[in-house]
């Protein structure tokens, strides 16, 4: 099956290969200074459309692999909405930031709800550490009613989440990510993260 066949059923596709190790390491090195620069408190989820302001955010956000990628899956009328890094560190009482399942295009008002997200990884992501999981093929259903989380830790900017009994967590499925590999997904794809416990 083609990359963008899978996508369209499923509505993302991951890993794709991207950066070498050694843009790995510069990449790093420039968000560890933006970190050092700002506190980990707003490194965390408060780096948003920064990419006028950081070189480096503008570099990784008009990659050509990256452009091409989306390309494959999506056509060539491309328009960047923004960037954001997002960082999930580790707790020491057993972690409690996560990230409640939902739906991207609820945020962005976007008429018709069409837009697609790549993560690109700068660390490895994997279970322990909180990857990101999908719900495969929930971008078929369109947009879905959100509530509030109860739940402490939601990292989403306005504590927003998808009811427990609208999602199928049997069809979950964990993106792994090495350093330097991303994921597309479609912006009605449910998705989520568990907490790091690395």
């Amino acid at each position: 099956m083609t990359r963008s066949a899978f996508f369209d059923e499923q509505g993302y596709v991951s890993p794709i290969p991207l950066l070498t190790p050694e843009e790995v390491s510069h990449y790093r090195q420039a968000f560890d200074e933006v970190e050092r620069n700002l506190g980990k408190e707003a490194a965390q989820v408060q780096l948003m459309s920064k990419q006028f302001e950081y070189p480096f955010i503008w570099e990784l956000a008009t990659h050509p692999m990256i452009l091409d990628a989306v390309e494959e899956v999506y056509g060539p009328d491309i328009v960047l909405l923004g960037t954001h890094f997002f960082c999930k560190y580790p707790e020491p009482e057993a972690g409690q930031r996560f990230v409640a399942w939902h739906q991207d295009v609820t945020y962005w008002g976007l008429r018709p709800p069409k837009a697609i997200s790549a993560w690109l990884a700068i660390d490895d992501a994997d279970q322990e550490n909180g990857c990101m999981r999908v719900i495969a093929g929930s971008h078929k259903e369109g947009i879905m009613e959100h509530g509030k989380s109860d739940r402490n830790g939601n990292l989403l900017s306005v504590n927003q989440e998808l009811p427990d009994e609208r999602v199928a967590v049997n069809r979950a499925v964990d993106l792994c990510l090495p350093a330097g590999t991303m994921s597309l997904h479609d912006g009605l794809l449910v998705h989520g993260s568990n907490v790091n416990r690395s």
